[in-house]
């Protein structure tokens, strides 16, 4: 059969080109970015210009620039507020303004006028664990809520269910589908009878979380600034928790424990965070 040119036009002639993807204009990424800080100060309760620069921009060159810019433009909206921290730098907390504009995209927010933390006696005990969990976010991708998030309904067990079902708070969560890491925040020496009730959530580790759902606690995960060394004292706590059980036992036990150590500089750098089991812990 003659096969007619018209007949395979189609095939000898290229295809129409892709239509482009429209770019989005300077406008559009500016109110983008605006949001994107409000939500994470929405999440945190309040944060330093260094957390929600690693929160919003983790791969940007100069984050820090990018982050006091769009401060900038949202405080001159009225939609942020500034407030003097407990190491007399600068935090940021949410406006009514900014309230109202997360609430315009269906999202649920308080504002932060009223938050006593930011410049009281746990806001290094605060910003460790923010700085902790957006990096947890940010760098391995997980889904984090702090403190400020569970007291807000943003976690998957409220305050209410965790405290009678483990008979304590955590500073945080780090979820990874159905996983869920339980941190704490080491910020002050605290009594051997503290350490311990810390450690007692380890006992949890494969257990729900909460009843009736698929949420299972995977493991305790314990931050601190290095400079402080609680790693000593967390094991002698744990040693004595558990230094009635079997050798294989306690091993078995404080390989569910992470020792996040912090590596900070004066007067509250955050430079990132070295992870250790306490079972390979040495002092």
């Amino acid at each position: 059969m003659r096969v007619k040119r018209n007949d395979i036009g189609g095939l000898l002639n290229s295809p129409p080109p892709a239509p482009e993807m429209r770019k989005m204009s300077g406008r559009e990424i500016a109110a983008q970015n605006e949001l994107a800080v409000l939500m994470v100060i929405r999440d945190y309760g309040h944060l330093r210009t260094a957390e929600i620069a690693s929160a919003v921009w983790p791969t940007a060159r100069y984050p820090e620039q990018l982050a006091q810019r769009t401060l900038r433009r949202l405080l001159a909206k009225g939609e942020v507020l500034q407030r003097v921290n407990a190491i007399a730098s600068v935090s940021w907390v949410l406006a009514s303004a900014g309230v109202t504009r997360l609430e315009l995209f269906g999202g649920n927010a308080t504002h932060g006028r009223d938050i006593v933390g930011v410049a009281g006696a746990t806001f290094v005990h605060r910003t460790l664990a923010s700085a902790f969990l957006i990096r947890q976010s940010s760098v391995n991708g997980s889904f984090a809520i702090g403190e400020y998030g569970i007291a807000h309904g943003r976690a998957p067990a409220t305050r209410q269910v965790l405290s009678k079902r483990i008979g304590k708070l955590p500073d945080g969560h780090v979820m990874r589908g159905n996983a869920v890491d339980w941190i704490e925040v080491e910020a002050s020496a605290k009594p051997l009878s503290d350490l311990k009730a810390v450690l007692k959530a380890a006992e949890w580790v494969g257990l729900p979380l909460v009843p009736e759902k698929p949420y299972r606690l995977s493991r305790l995960l314990i931050v601190f600034d290095k400079r402080q060394g609680h790693g000593r004292r967390i094991l002698k706590a744990a040693r004595e928790l558990w230094g009635h059980l079997p050798r294989s036992e306690q091993h078995r036990l404080q390989e569910r424990i992470i020792l996040a150590q912090a590596d900070v500089s004066t007067p509250l750098k955050i430079f990132g965070f070295s992870e250790t089991r306490l079972s390979d812990y040495q002092p």
